[in-house]
Order: C-alpha cells, then structure tokens, then sequence
C-alpha cells in the first residue's frame, strides 16, 4: 500500500494577532493518509535522532529580509491586493560538490550537475529533521523562460526526487511513498549563490464566513507572486484584525458596501532589521 509522506518546514515564524499568536501553518509533522477503500497495516516509523547539525540547522530561516526594505501600505484594498512587501533572499545556498542523478519509474529527468545552486530549507518527517536541498533550474515552457526546483529530501535510507512548488520557496514536500522517485545523496558546499531577487508580500484574500482575516502570503521572483500559504487570523473584539508584521503594527478592519474589502491603517512602521513571518 503506498501513502503520502509530507514534510513541513520546521520552526515557522508566527504572525502575532491580538487575542492570541497565529501560526503561520500547521509546521513540522509527517502525517500518513490512506486512500479511501484500503485496510492500513500500521508501520511504526520511528524517526532518526537529529545529529548536532540537524539541529542547528532547525534555528535557521529559509528566507531572511534582504534588498527593498519593508514597505507596509494605508488604504483600501481588494481581494487579491498587496497591503505589505518585503525584499527576501534564501538564508541558507551552496552548490553541489557532485552530480545527483534521479531513478524514476517511467522517465529519467536530467541530472543535476556538480556545481549546481542549490538553496536549503529546514524541514521535518518521517525520517526526522534536518536541511532539505533543493535545486532552481532555468528552463523554456512554450518558449517562454521559467524556473523550476527540484527538491532531495530524506526518504528512509534513499533521498526523494521531488518537484517543489512554487520553485524558489516551498512550504511542505509531499510524495508517495514506496513510488521510485529516488535520487543519490547530495552533497553540498555551502556558499553565497546568485539567485532573482526576490519580494514576499501579504495580500487580502477576503473574509471567511465567521470574520477571520484570510492573509495570503506571497512570493515572487520575476515571474508574478506564487502562492505559499494562506492565513487564517481571528477578529479582535471590534470586528477587525491587528497585525504586528517585522516588528510593524497594522490595523486591518472589514471596509466597502457589503463588507468585501479591507481598510488597512499602519500604526507602526515595521522595521528593515526585523525577521520576518510567513
């Protein structure tokens, strides 16, 4: 029986919201899910002790603020519109030292070569926690130049061949487990790499049935903003939400005809020296 295996970023920062913290996402568990008409013989997985390493690089962000400052907007906004925006770079690079081949069932995509860039993320699962590598590759689609990633997390005693989405940052890896998706181990020198600059941003993304603000998190490198997740944060006792975003406080609060749009107030300006969430 094959199941999906799911990694989480590990140690996601939390966006703070009056009435309590919010968490950015669910962060950091391995979850099994059983296709519907199977019977489960459960297999305890136990996880590998983190090494002293592993749980360094549990500390580190994957994306850290760097090039436009922050930049949080006053006014009224649609659903879909940008209120904050913030210059980021991934925090952890480096390039292959080898070639990384995949062995996968049906087609063989094309190697990763030694000095290959590669970005890190610290991630969680089934096999426990530690750095996952993943790979941006420029390629044409309909002759149009895009980029996609691919991404080595652990998978038992092999490494998975996995395709991240949206290419320069994802929040979670998913796959089927048992599936010949596998690739070599890499290995990598950590260094400064050359990457698009990039901006994440917060955008409205309406008001869910009970008043809960719906912040979609965006990210974009050149190509039009990326979904990486969305944020539910619950309404203050006056019906609207305040946000403390890089150290900033803003005051979000339902706006338009029928209550469709958000009015967004900065209070404090956020701080370029501040981490980020997402």
């Amino acid at each position: 029986m094959r199941t999906p295996r799911i990694l989480a970023v590990a140690g996601l920062a939390i966006v703070a919201a009056r009435g309590g913290p919010v968490h950015a996402a669910g962060g950091g568990s391995y979850t099994t899910y059983y296709f519907s008409g199977t019977v489960p013989r459960v297999q305890p997985h136990v996880p590998a002790p983190p090494r002293a390493e592993d749980l360094a690089d549990l500390k580190l962000k994957p994306l850290v603020a760097s090039g436009d400052p922050p930049s949080a907007r006053p006014g009224l906004f649609a659903k879909g519109d940008a209120f904050f925006t913030v210059g980021v770079r991934h925090a952890v690079t480096g390039v292959l030292t080898s070639e990384v081949r995949a062995h996968v069932w049906f087609f063989a995509d094309k190697p990763l070569p030694a000095g290959q860039p590669v970005y890190g993320i610290p991630m969680s699962g089934s096999n426990g926690a530690g750095m996952v590598w993943c790979a941006p590759v420029r390629e044409a689609r309909q002759g149009v130049p895009h980029w996609r990633a691919i991404c080595l997390p652990k998978n038992d005693d092999r490494f998975a061949w996995i395709e991240a989405k949206p290419a320069m940052m994802t929040l979670n890896l998913s796959w089927i487990g048992g599936l010949e998706h596998v690739a070599g181990a890499p290995a990598v020198e950590r260094r400064p790499v050359d990457f698009p600059p990039m901006t994440l941003s917060y955008a409205f993304g309406g008001w869910n049935r009970d008043g809960w603000l719906i912040l979609d998190v965006r990210l974009d490198w050149g190509e039009g903003p990326q979904a990486l997740h969305a944020i539910l944060v619950p309404p203050g006792p006056n019906g609207g939400v305040d946000l403390h975003l890089m150290q900033g406080e803003l005051s979000v609060r339902p706006s338009g005809a029928s209550g469709d749009a958000a009015a967004v107030e900065v209070l404090s300006a956020p701080r370029p020296d501040a981490p980020i969430a997402y």
